[in-house]
């Protein structure tokens, strides 16, 4: 599944959205994950048949997503050619990472093991998608959708921006 959604003055305005057939069949753990059958994407298109599309939706816009290189390397090595257009990067996993405090770890001799130490000044447990939107109150509906997926990611990269300009 592919999907990307325009925001315009912090608003999402348009959306480009499709299964995609991967010509091979969806690992059970996988559709565990994303509820995505082989039913579902059975009479899709091939990425090589969306890539045109989606490269014409994005233009020259700016990219965000969270975990970007994982999301560029699988469309690169599917033949798009979408790092050709000089543009804006933006990854909100790297961001929060900057910008929001993981609780620190110490060590427990009696077990002789690291642990995480909850006492510590912290803001979030982790940086995954779900645990930020949670943090920022982003409702976040059909996890691991890319629809919802991407959504999510643009309202989180907005909040993300607001902290950092309210830190100023």
């Amino acid at each position: 599944e592919l999907a990307a959604i325009r925001f315009v003055d912090g608003v999402p305005t348009e959306i480009f959205e499709t299964f995609i057939n991967p010509e091979k069949p969806i690992p059970a753990e996988a559709s565990a994950i994303n509820h995505i059958t082989d039913d579902m994407v059975a009479s899709a298109p091939t990425i090589s048949q969306i890539l045109p599309a989606f490269e014409a939706f994005v233009g020259k816009s700016p990219l965000v997503a969270h975990n970007l290189a994982f999301d560029l390397k699988f469309i690169y090595y599917s033949g798009s050619n979408i790092m050709d257009t000089p543009r804006k990067y933006f990854d909100t996993l790297k961001i929060s990472q900057k910008m929001l405090k993981r609780p620190k770890s110490k060590y427990d001799k009696e077990f002789e093991m690291w642990e995480t130490d909850y006492d510590s000044e912290y803001d979030v447990d982790d940086h995954k998608l779900e645990t930020l939107a949670e943090y920022y109150n982003i409702t976040f509906p059909c996890k691991h959708r890319a629809a919802a997926d991407a959504i999510v990611t643009g309202k989180l990269f907005l909040n993300l921006i607001s902290d950092k300009q309210s830190s100023i």
